[in-house]
């Protein structure tokens, strides 16, 4: 999907900044996002059959994402509201460096890492730096 900052959360209340970070520690992702578009969701539906009505009414849903940062902790929160209602919300926290595990919203398990990027052009297929 595609997203736009709607809300670019800086400290809240109680909280301080906590010096300079560089874009390698994800704080720039921190804060509130919500969904714009969502790229290919009626074609994706479509593809599994999925009525005409519910595919209208799945465009028409908003999307929002919570990216909070607690050192090397990062945690994601999804929520997904239909005609003012929550109907679907997620969460997944995980620490950068550590292998984590998850479940996928449509089936299915999952391992996986994160590392932090330190080179700002690095490539992302395989060759960026990682935790050593």
């Amino acid at each position: 999907g595609k997203g736009e900052d709607v809300d670019e959360a800086g400290p809240g209340e109680g909280e301080k900044a906590g010096g300079e970070r560089s874009a390698k520690d994800g704080s720039s992702l921190v804060g509130t996002w919500e969904s714009l578009d969502t790229e290919g969701l009626d074609e994706m539906l479509e593809a599994f059959e999925v009525p005409k009505m519910v595919r209208a009414m799945a465009a028409r849903a908003r999307r929002t994402l919570k990216i909070e940062l607690d050192s090397d902790k990062m945690t994601f929160s999804t929520s997904t509201f239909m005609m003012g209602r929550t109907v679907e919300e997620t969460c997944t926290s995980f620490v950068v460096g550590e292998s984590f595990e998850g479940e996928q919203a449509l089936g299915g398990d999952y391992t996986a890492i994160s590392w932090w990027i330190d080179r700002p052009n690095a490539k992302t297929d395989g060759e960026a730096d990682r935790p050593k």
